[in-house]
C-alpha cells in the first residue's frame, strides 16, 4: 500500500490529500508521513499521534467495620 502511494506522489505531486490530524487538504509532496498517515506539517503529526495522560485522582482512605484501612 505504501508503494503505491509513493508511486502515486512521484506521478501526480501536486495531488491533494486530506490530512490525518485535521481538515486540511494538502498537496501530496508536501505532507508528512509518520505510522501510515499522512499530516500536513510535524506540528500536526505530534498533536495527533501524543499519547493522552489523564491525572488520576488521589487515593481515599476508607475504614471498614473490621477498622481495616483501605486506599481507594
Amino acid at each position: 500500500m505504501d508503494d503505491l502511494l509513493e508511486y502515486l506522489m512521484d506521478i501526480v505531486p501536486a495531488a491533494s490529500i486530506e490530512c490525518a490530524g485535521c481538515p486540511k487538504q494538502v498537496a501530496a509532496q508536501t505532507t508528512v508521513l509518520r505510522d501510515g498517515q499522512f499530516y500536513c506539517s510535524d506540528i500536526c503529526a505530534d498533536i495527533a499521534t501524543a499519547p493522552v495522560i489523564k491525572d488520576q485522582p488521589a487515593a481515599t482512605k476508607i475504614t471498614d467495620a473490621q477498622g481495616v484501612v483501605w486506599e481507594v
